[in-house]
């Protein structure tokens, strides 16, 4: 009798934890691979089977199309990944440019989300090239690495502009843009003469932890179980996948943003990445914002802080 009780035990444990390897593996999927924007299958809980199904399954990502285009005169480029992918770019010109700053947007976003940005580092002199990062915007593809293949496509923007002659290239990043300019430049040579790094995540494990977190899912372990079917999807260990170790290869000055009311990103994970950046630093906090645009939500700031750097 008893052993028949603790072999019912661990097959109902055992059914469990198969269970949830089942719904962890379909939301790593999902996160990973965004789907065709359709807007009339964008709707928000409509029904208690949908919100129950969001809950379990976890909410789909999907490529959302530009709508807004830059307000001054802009050329679209395309340049080609590896595996023959197309990506797509806008650059503008400053008259009388002091350099060109490259700009890369954060996860499940575009390059029309930096347009604001573009438009602040035009005002400032600088030639400004917006790009795509695969699966995302005009540029090709589905699949999503979170910094570790889009790595590819800065290398990409940053030869695209080197080419042209440009010695002056200042690499920009948010978030996810932020963490694969780190990656590429451990990766591939390319010699950027400043960087600036708004809200990187520490490591891809920190980010999906802090991600359930918010979620209100058990941390552990989802959060670990997460990490890994993500990896076995993109063939990828992301265990390895950590910024904060990348930007000890960066060797010009860099600049550090990071909002107060992180709610991604917490304290610990932006003075890890300080700490280990061993070119020149300096580390600016919003205190007023979050994981989003601190130039469009504290644009004075912004602005002044940005401009003194790129002038030093």
């Amino acid at each position: 009798m008893r052993r028949q009780i603790i072999k019912k035990a661990l097959l109902y444990f055992a059914s469990i934890a198969i269970f949830w390897n089942i719904l962890v593996a379909f939301r790593a999927y999902r996160f990973s691979h965004f789907k065709n924007y359709q807007p009339q299958t964008i709707t928000k809980n409509a029904d208690i089977f949908g919100f129950a199904m969001s809950r379990i399954s976890g909410q789909p990502y999907y490529k959302y199309p530009i709508v807004q285009t830059p307000t001054i005169p802009y050329k679209t480029v395309f340049l080609t990944t590896g595996n023959d992918l197309k990506l797509e770019g806008w650059y503008m010109e400053a008259p009388e440019a002091k350099g060109t700053v490259v700009l890369f947007h954060g996860f499940d976003g575009n390059k029309e989300r930096v347009l604001q940005e573009a438009y602040a580092f035009n005002k400032m002199g600088y030639h400004t090239f917006l790009m795509d990062f695969r699966a995302h915007g005009n540029s090709e593809g589905y699949s999503c690495t979170l910094g570790k293949n889009e790595a590819e496509d800065v290398q990409l923007a940053y030869q695209y502009i080197a080419a042209s002659g440009e010695k002056n290239i200042i690499l920009w990043g948010s978030s996810m843009g932020a963490a694969s300019i780190a990656y590429s430049i451990q990766k591939y040579p390319i010699k950027p003469a400043k960087v600036i790094l708004e809200m990187p995540f520490a490591s891809y494990a920190q980010l999906i932890e802090k991600f359930f977190q918010n979620s209100k899912y058990p941390t552990e372990p989802t959060s670990t179980l997460f990490t890994f079917w993500a990896g076995v999807f993109q063939g990828e260990w992301f265990f390895n996948m950590k910024p904060s170790n990348y930007v000890k290869s960066i060797k010009c000055p860099v600049l550090l943003q990071w909002g107060r009311n992180d709610d991604l990103v917490p304290a610990s994970a932006t003075n890890k990445i300080f700490n280990n950046i061993t070119a020149t630093k300096q580390i600016k906090v919003y205190e007023n914002s979050g994981h989003e645009s601190f130039c469009v939500k504290e644009p004075v700031l912004w602005n002044q802080t940005v401009a003194q750097f790129l002038n030093q």
